[in-house]
Formats: structure tokens, sequence, C-alpha cells
């Protein structure tokens, strides 16, 4: 009943990204990329344990940080092979609308900087730690 909440705010708005628990809308965004995944994880587990989450594009960055998350359930509209395996992998329940072989670089000429970045960990603490030193870096020019 969560994830059908979840998954109609992103259809049917501007909401990239949705999380509900317990029938009540707990997080939404409109921000693309990984930024949403992170605000939703550093709102705490106590909050985010046990949520419904649906965003419309699920790489291996948010994957592994909505892992951390202890989400009941997720939904990617579309999910990336890697973090489907991923969220398969830590015992996750996840639907999906469509799986690619890799999300796609924002410029849309290559794969998304993080699905390289993280091609080579499955565990989602050491991914969250290369997101973070990535986001620096990108903050830092």
């Amino acid at each position: 009943m969560d994830i059908e909440r979840a998954i109609k705010l992103i259809e049917k708005s501007d909401t990239v990204f949705a999380a509900v628990k317990d029938r009540k809308v707990i997080f939404v965004s409109e921000e693309r990329g990984i930024k949403p995944a992170l605000e939703f994880f550093f709102l705490g587990k106590e909050t985010t344990q046990g949520s419904s989450v649906a965003d419309r594009i699920i790489g291996k960055g948010a994957a592994m940080v909505l892992s951390l998350c202890c989400c009941k359930e997720l939904y990617g509209g579309v999910i990336s092979r890697d973090a489907l395996a991923s969220l398969k992998k830590g015992g996750q329940t996840v639907q999906w609308g469509t799986v690619v072989p890799y999300i796609i670089n924002r410029r849309g000429d290559g794969m998304c900087p993080l699905e390289k970045l993280l091609s080579n960990t499955e565990d989602p603490q050491v991914g969250l730690d290369i997101i973070k030193k990535f986001l620096m870096k990108l903050g830092g020019k």
C-alpha cells in the first residue's frame, strides 16, 4: 500500500523521489541524481527504517545509500543492473519498470560517474564513503 502511494507520487507529478511510511508521505524531492537518496539517508534510520521508496532512476549509488536506510521496499522506474543486484544481495524487496545496463551521465555520452566509481565494491558503507569523497571533489571545483 505504501509503495503504491510512493509510485503514484513519482508518476503523476514533478516528484522524482518519494518515501511513504505508515500511509504518510515522509519525504519527497524534485532533485536529480544522488541528492534525494542522500537527503533521505541523512534524515536518520529512525525515520527511514520501514519506509517504502520510489525513485524514477536508481543507479548503484542510490541503491547503496537506500540499502543503508533499511527501507521496507523500493521501486525504481529505471534501475541499473548493478543497482538491482546490489539491492537483491542486500535482501531488499525491489520492484522496477525497466532494467538498463547502466545509468547514463547527464551529458548522455557515457556511464554515470558514480556507476563507474562503485563498480568494484559491494559494501554499501564503502560505497557511501566513495560517494561522499566524489561529492566533496565536485564541491571543490
